[in-house]
């Protein structure tokens, strides 16, 4: 018997995971990236891209009560990366119908400046289009119009920040914000768009990204980690 000794080990704490990807919104369409249902909008694809990177505990404030059942269907800590990807995500929104109660919209990614560090290299991107650009729909709603069915968050994570680098971006903003950006707007669906139409929509602002209809040859290799560029808009 050990006196003095607690009868229960307690468990480690797991270490602060980091996120080294600087989110890059075009704005082909002049939208005010500020305005409450587009910046639920732009945080929506953020957050789910970080939670499908290094869990959901590491999502910005609100976000987990804005998505509720429409947060990225996955575990916690689905993908265990202790160390998340690195590089710049590319961005865009295009407007589909905006109402005072609900704005639908198509979110362009190009993930082409990204990797997820494996085994001390930095795997270079697909160079065909359809591996490298993606189409998602979002959906956000004020508060008191979603559908019925509606439930608030659907776990109990204590919401952390992540280990973050050094990033610049435009004078006087953030890479991720310090407050709830979601307001009283709600995420009330999101999707990955596999259908043609969605897809197709975005392929010109990522050709004209491109310089043509594949992406560029990198311009690393494999032992060089991806440019993390200036963040922007931030928050």
């Amino acid at each position: 018997m050990c006196v003095g000794c607690s009868s229960t080990d307690e468990t480690p704490a797991a270490p602060t995971r980091s996120w080294s990807v600087a989110f890059q919104w075009s704005n082909t369409e002049n939208l005010d990236l500020d305005s409450p249902p587009i910046s639920a909008i732009r945080a929506a694809a953020e957050n789910n891209l970080i939670a499908l990177g290094i869990g959901r505990r590491y999502t910005y404030p609100g976000y987990l009560e804005a998505a509720g059942p429409n947060a990225t269907a996955i575990a916690v800590n689905a993908l265990d990366n202790t160390v998340g990807p690195i590089g710049t995500l590319r961005l865009n929104l295009l407007l589909e119908q905006a109402t005072e109660q609900r704005v639908d919209a198509i979110v362009c990614t190009d993930d082409t400046d990204v990797s997820q560090p494996t085994d001390g290299h930095f795997p270079l991107a697909r160079n065909y289009a359809s591996g490298a650009l993606w189409a998602t729909r979002v959906t956000v709603e004020k508060a008191d119009a979603p559908a019925p069915g509606w439930t608030n968050r659907i776990d109990d994570v204590d919401p952390e920040t992540p280990l973050l680098p050094a990033m610049t971006g435009p004078d006087g903003r953030a890479p991720r914000p310090a407050d709830n950006v979601f307001g009283d707007w709600r995420i009330t669906h999101y999707e990955l768009e596999y259908a043609r139409p969605s897809w197709n929509a975005c392929l010109p602002w990522a050709q004209q990204r491109w310089g043509g209809p594949t992406p560029p040859a990198p311009t690393r290799t494999e032992s060089e980690p991806p440019v993390i560029d200036p963040f922007y808009p931030g928050w």
